[in-house]
This record gives C-alpha cells, sequence and structure tokens, in this order.
C-alpha cells in the first residue's frame, strides 16, 4: 500500500510506516490501529506533519 522509499529519510515515521503496511497486508486492522494512534499522537511535532498527513490520506483513499 505505502512505497516505503518515500519514507527511508525520516527515521521515525519509517518504522511506524513499515509496521502499518504490514498489519494491513495482513488484516491485522487492531494492530493497525494502534500504530494510526502512534501517528495521531506525532502529529503534534511541527516536523512530522506532512508526512503524517500524507499516509492518512493513503488509507482515506484505500478504506
Amino acid at each position: 500500500m505505502f512505497n516505503l522509499e518515500e519514507f527511508e529519510r525520516d527515521q521515525v515515521i519509517y518504522p511506524l510506516v513499515e509496521k502499518l503496511s504490514k498489519f494491513l497486508d495482513k488484516n491485522k486492522t487492531a494492530k493497525a490501529e494502534k500504530v494510526i494512534e502512534q501517528l495521531d499522537q506525532l502529529l503534534k511535532e511541527q516536523e512530522h506533519i506532512i508526512s503524517i498527513t500524507y499516509i492518512l490520506s493513503i488509507l482515506a483513499e484505500h478504506d
């Protein structure tokens, strides 16, 4: 679902996107929700707003 190469430079976001992608591929929605909650918490940090908004928009399009 996600192109992980787009997030390689961000050491905070990359592992979360990697987990999220894995959980969604395996239909583990409860675990995916926990990762989404972590992303939501990171929205408070100015440096991650664009990346996280992009991730959430991809999720919204595929749901």
